[in-house]
């Protein structure tokens, strides 16, 4: 990807976003995290249990530029802006774990959420969207 492709899908995109790295995360079984690029140089983090697209935990936050976001999820992701996949185009998602174990995975996240553990890209103040640490 390049930072070009990231303003474009933001500014015309049919939603005004792009997703730019979709995985299993091992420290919580079961969920899928997808981190996604939204207009107003915003961050979403979502922490969805696998197959499923509602009823997760989404973080989101404000950067002060589409730059400072761009390097905040390079420096979280550990990896270059050039070796990030759009999802938007690709429409990957990972391949079936093995051991779902999602009630494993959900009590695992609510802990980190309860802890304020949750891995989060730094450089700006994530907010938790909805109730996630009520639901059962």
């Amino acid at each position: 990807m390049t930072r070009d492709e990231i303003y474009r899908y933001i500014c015309v995109g049919s939603s005004n976003s792009v997703c730019v790295d979709r995985r299993l995360i091992p420290e919580y079984p079961g969920f899928v995290r997808s981190i996604i690029f939204r207009d107003g140089n915003r961050v979403s983090v979502e922490f969805e249990q696998y197959g499923f697209d509602e009823a997760g935990a989404y973080f989101n936050a404000e950067y002060p530029s589409l730059d400072a976001a761009i390097d905040a999820v390079e420096e979280f992701l550990g990896s270059p802006i050039e070796s990030w996949q759009n999802y938007n185009k690709t429409g990957d998602y990972p391949e079936e774990p093995y051991d779902l174990n999602a009630s494993d995975g959900h009590a695992k996240l609510v802990e980190a959420i309860g802890n304020d553990k949750a891995p989060l890209p730094r450089g700006s103040r994530f907010s938790l969207q909805g109730s996630y640490l009520n639901e059962p």
